[in-house]
């Protein structure tokens, strides 16, 4: 009973962290046994491994890292008006890094633009490289790789059915 999480609900503040902000991977849906032994300390970074290599621990999926931090100086015994002074600095610059570097790619990619208008119309010209379209010029990177090119489903002779599951 020892290493079971304990609440005291009489008190008003919540006991446990919201799950609900947590995003659930679907590889993680299945029922899984990793023997470990009771001594050890099985962390969410632990617990994310036995998923595989391509799972983050929830403490590097979150939605708002500072957040985790917050917490952290206020289990340190930091003095929550000056941990959430902390946390509303902290995360009020990388919300304005964010700004700046999604503008900066915005304006990188408008810059790269030709705008030529007229009374009715402006026609935006880009630059493409051949490459883009990949090795069948049917690559995403391409033009008209939606509408330009037909589909090998309408060919005669073309296996519709699939043979294999990869």
């Amino acid at each position: 009973m020892a290493m079971l999480p304990k609440a005291n609900l009489a008190d008003t503040e919540e006991p446990f962290e919201p799950i609900n902000d947590i995003h659930i991977s679907s590889h993680t849906q299945q029922q899984l046994f990793v023997p470990t032994p009771e001594s050890r300390h099985f962390t969410r970074r632990d617990a994310a491994k036995a998923f595989g290599d391509h799972i983050l621990p929830v403490d590097e999926k979150l939605r708002i890292p500072e957040l985790l931090s917050f917490e952290e100086d206020i289990a340190a015994g930091v003095n929550p008006v000056e941990a959430r002074a902390k946390f509303i600095k902290k995360a009020a610059m990388n919300e304005k890094e964010l700004a700046e570097r999604t503008g900066m790619g915005r304006r990188l990619k408008e810059d790269k633009i030709t705008r030529v208008s007229n009374e009715r119309f402006e026609f935006r010209i880009e630059n493409i490289n051949v490459d883009w379209s990949g090795a069948h010029g049917r690559g995403r990177g391409g033009i008209g790789w939606r509408y330009g090119a037909p589909h090998n489903d309408r060919r005669a002779g073309v296996v519709k059915i699939p043979t294999k599951v990869e």
